[in-house]
């Protein structure tokens, strides 16, 4: 039966060991690959970023960490501050909404920050007292920095640098730090529990976006609503077998999302997406054409494939075991010599990788 919400709300249920690499071509061969195509799948990320960006969440990952980033992330980075000298200039690489910023200012008021990033960015959030407000700049890449040679102490990337063409945007790391500035940088493993979180999440953007998937039956269903909101358009519905196949449809793939949820490593998107049905068949209901919800519909779809584009670029970024050493080795060609390189763990899952190298 049809009746006047159409639907009932939905029940929720230490330093690893770096090989030795091959040779120098054999290295840059490899990190040539991890290059992205300059082509509009670039355009389109970016596009996807600003969206993101301009909803002001603290960070890529609000899902899996706090503002904070976590004890072994934030550990990594005060460590990084605390060597920093007085008043030292900080550049930070595809920033964001500037968490990094944010973080390294909670420790260190005295430094002075610019953040850069591909999209566009408005961070809205203020620094700490005396702090000074960093500077961001939107549309600008890792592979071409506004900056005069050996203008900064440190440059940081927090899952950004790993995402460009690392040939180009190592060469513009050195070429901005000054003499024994750093490089530090938390980059994407491809053996980490975010990677594992992406694959699963791009599944279930699928699920809801694909034709004829659970996107289009909300929307199917959201059309029937304004005649389920009286007792004739609900008698009309019920002797309809186009109206009575849609309601089907519809509660067959909610049945496939709620199936899904049960055994997702991350379940949030799909519970989110749970939660959102009840209240746009809802709006449905309460106008004559549906117009709101139908475009309530499409805002929803656009977010979903924006967040698949982001998780897709995610997976292409993440480094192999065997990447991050010849990256590691690589550093030295643009005479910036290796510190340090780590796990970083929560709850016992990898997290990524932390690097840090002193340019000489």
């Amino acid at each position: 039966m049809f009746n006047g919400t159409g639907i009932q709300a939905p029940v929720l249920q230490t330093a690893p060991q770096m090989p030795s690499p091959s040779s120098e071509a054999e290295q840059q061969k490899s990190l040539m690959k991890m290059s992205p195509p300059d082509n509009n799948s670039s355009f389109r990320n970016r596009d996807s970023w600003s969206r993101y960006w301009a909803l002001q969440p603290d960070h890529s990952l609000p899902g899996t960490f706090d503002a904070g980033y976590g004890q072994a992330i934030s550990s990594f980075w005060q460590g990084i501050a605390q060597r920093l000298p007085d008043t030292a200039s900080v550049l930070d690489l595809a920033t964001g909404n500037g968490p990094l910023p944010r973080l390294l200012l909670h420790w260190r008021p005295d430094l002075s920050i610019d953040g850069i990033d591909a999209a566009q960015i408005a961070p809205t959030w203020l620094p700490p007292n005396k702090a000074a407000l960093p500077r961001f700049h939107s549309h600008i890449s890792c592979e071409a920095l506004p900056f005069s040679n050996a203008s900064f102490d440190l440059v940081t990337s927090q899952y950004g640098i790993e995402y460009s063409d690392l040939n180009r945007s190592l060469a513009e790391v050195a070429r901005t730090l000054r003499a024994d500035g750093i490089f530090a940088a938390v980059i994407h493993s491809s053996g980490s529990r975010i990677v594992d979180v992406g694959r699963d999440e791009i599944a279930h953007v699928r699920l809801l976006t694909a034709p004829g998937g659970a996107v289009e039956q909300v929307r199917k269903m959201a059309k029937l609503m304004p005649a389920a909101s009286t007792s004739e358009g609900r008698r009309q519905l019920d002797a309809s077998p186009s109206a009575r196949s849609t309601r089907d449809e519809f509660n067959n793939a909610m049945t496939q999302v709620r199936a899904a949820a049960t055994v997702a490593i991350a379940p949030d998107l799909l519970f989110e997406f749970l939660r959102w049905v009840p209240q746009v068949l809802a709006l449905a209901g309460n106008e004559p054409d549906a117009t709101s919800a139908l475009h309530e519909c499409q805002r929803h779809q656009l977010q979903l494939e924006d967040a698949g584009e982001r998780y897709d670029a995610l997976l292409k970024a993440a480094m192999s075991t065997t990447q991050q050493a010849q990256l590691a080795s690589y550093l030295a060609t643009f005479d910036l010599h290796l510190e340090g390189v780590s796990d970083l763990k929560q709850d016992g899952h990898l997290l990524g990788i932390a690097i840090s190298a002193r340019r000489r």
